[in-house]
């Protein structure tokens, strides 16, 4: 009779593993119903296996052993033979509560802490040594935080579909496979930055986050195929610069609606959204000394070396495979704040602009062979320094390679001696008072060319004194704004620009500012032009002057013929 052990119930409690105090593992108990071995067949079946509150100090150390590892005894290789057989393993159903693992690596710089409490799991067909793995069912739930010092609520997570197993000796995980509903809620993403740290030129404070959807994951040949379909979320995000710390990106709530993530080995990414909506959301934009805007590079590229140039987008692409394919509907934004800060120039200029809400249409990164690519409808509303009213509309996509777009934009009322660094920096002067608003469109077209117009009204504009020190070029500014303002104090000039983008030396404030110096030097010259006009007929037309200087050349005339005339004097009943 071949030997077999059979057992119908086994029962352990209140087992512990490692130093009696602080056990590495403990659990309360251990129950296995229904086992069966056959020594001579060399099988082993249970039928349940119940593990109630088991808990485990997960830890791996900097130079990536794990803790159990001393506690494995490596086992003399068996010489092969020809009528061995190898081991069969059946596990009708596997049932945890109750459990609760602290995990610990230290590979990272900085060291990843998580704790899972309130684990469960029900695994259902689980046969791990079959050469042809089967789909088994499997549930899964848990409560996951950011380690025990975290003062954030822990988040919660939900698995329930199927997993089949790489069969015994599959290189790399192949034909690992799980088909499952997910339902995950508030999970710290931030507890995980280490692990993708050096790819961020930011430093992640927090971040919550949550889906709802299919999830269909493979290791064909080893690399990762990953099929998403359902709602994500990104909540209370908060990330600093590095150097020196300060926020960065700040919001409360990103939603991405009706997601489609398709990423298989070898072929292009694809992404497609139905929607999304940003709300609360703050953005810190720096242009620093070199005239870089801080936003641009925040992921770094494979191979990138922090502060350095990014890589053109051809090598990018060869780097990485083909470009994904992106497909994004249309995007909301509610209430949000931009601190905008210029420190090319000195003094340094800010700008606060709140309030801002408004929508993009729908847009992709796919571009119609010979056309140009399909620009997406903008409409966002908000504020300046919280008084000035700011409205932006017209057609863009910030993922159109090369860049494109045709926008417009209006400022009312704007109050002008925070711009004094830009006066001070281009004219020498500071502003008193005063008042701006401005009207502009702007249309840059596949081939980098741009044209623009900007209506500029100033209200009554006036300077102080020059600022000692002033590189500058010392024009009479005071004497040109007093010529160029009406007699309600209203200057309304428009300056057209037009140039390439691809220019590297291309930038839009000192052309505004030659253009304006132009217009000062103008101003100065024009009235000796126009008294010269007016009194010996020369051949300048006062038509083709601006309507305030016609009005002082009106005003020219009839004080000339009034010193001409005999003097008059008013009668007494006057």
């Amino acid at each position: 009779m071949a030997p077999h052990l059979l057992a119908a119930r086994v029962d352990v409690n209140e087992l512990k593993l490692g130093p009696p105090r602080q056990p590495l593992a403990s659990l309360k108990r251990l129950l296995v119903e229904d086992l069966r071995v056959d020594l001579a067949q060399r099988s082993l079946d249970v039928g349940s296996l119940t593990l109630t509150q088991p808990l485990m100090r997960l830890q791996r150390e900097a130079d990536g052993a794990w803790m159990f590892e001393p506690w494995l005894v490596a086992a003399p290789t068996p010489a092969p033979s020809a009528s061995s057989e190898a081991w069969r393993a059946g596990l009708a159903a596997l049932q945890l509560t109750g459990g609760s693992i602290g995990f610990v690596d230290r590979v990272p710089s900085q060291p990843v802490t998580l704790d899972i409490t309130q684990l469960q799991l029900d695994f259902k067909g689980l046969r791990p040594l079959d050469a042809e793995q089967k789909d088994m069912a499997l549930s899964v739930k848990a409560r996951v935080g950011a380690g025990s010092a975290s003062q954030v609520a822990p988040g919660q997570l939900s698995l329930v579909g199927a997993l089949r197993l790489p069969a015994p000796g599959a290189s790399g995980g192949a034909g690992l496979r799980l088909d499952a509903r997910a339902q995950i809620e508030r999970l710290p993403a931030h507890a995980l930055e280490p692990y993708f740290a050096d790819r961020l030129n930011l430093e992640l404070l927090r971040a919550d986050a949550s889906y709802r959807g299919r999830v269909q994951l493979g290791l064909p040949g080893g690399a990762l195929a990953l099929n998403l379909q359902g709602d994500a979320a990104l909540d209370d995000l908060s990330a600093n610069t590095w150097s020196p710390a300060e926020d960065l990106l700040v919001w409360k709530s990103l939603q991405v609606r009706g997601l489609q993530l398709a990423l298989t080995p070898g072929q292009a990414t694809t992404v497609a959204v139905r929607e999304t909506v940003l709300s609360d959301y703050f953005a810190r934009v720096i242009i620093d000394e070199a005239g870089k805007i801080n936003l641009q590079g925040l992921v770094k590229q494979p191979g990138e070396a922090p502060g350095s140039e990014p890589a053109p987008p051809q090598a990018k692409e060869a780097a990485s495979g083909p470009a994904p394919d992106i497909r994004l509907g249309p995007i909301s934004l509610v209430n949000g704040r931009v601190l905008f800060s210029d420190r090319f120039i000195k003094p340094n200029y800010t700008a606060n602009l709140s309030e801002l809400t408004g929508n993009l249409g729908a847009f992709s990164n796919t571009q119609p062979a010979g056309g140009a690519p399909e620009l997406a409808a903008l409409s966002l509303r908000g504020r300046a320094e919280g008084t000035a009213a700011l409205e932006i509309d017209g057609q863009l996509n910030p993922l159109a390679q090369p860049l494109a777009l045709d926008i417009q934009g209006r400022v009312c009322n704007l109050e002008l001696p925070p711009l004094s660094p830009y006066t001070v920096k281009y004219a020498g002067y500071g502003i008193d008072r005063g008042k701006l608003s401005v009207d502009v469109a702007y249309k840059i077209d596949p081939d980098g060319q741009l044209v623009a117009s900007n209506q500029i009204v100033l209200n009554q504009l006036s300077f102080g004194d020059r600022v000692a020190g002033s590189e500058a070029p010392n024009l009479p500014v005071k004497l040109a704004v007093a010529l160029l303002a009406d007699r309600n104090g209203v200057i309304d000039i428009n300056l057209p620009v037009s140039g390439s983008i691809n220019d590297p030396q291309f930038r839009l404030a000192p052309i505004i500012f030659k253009l304006i110096f132009n217009l000062i030097g103008k101003a100065i010259t024009a009235p000796f032009s126009l008294i010269a006009s007016a009194l010996g007929g020369g051949a300048e037309s006062p038509s083709r002057f601006p309507r305030s200087w016609r009005y002082r050349l009106r005003n020219t005339r009839r004080c000339s013929k009034r010193c001409t005339a005999a003097p008059t004097f008013p009668s007494r009943a006057t």
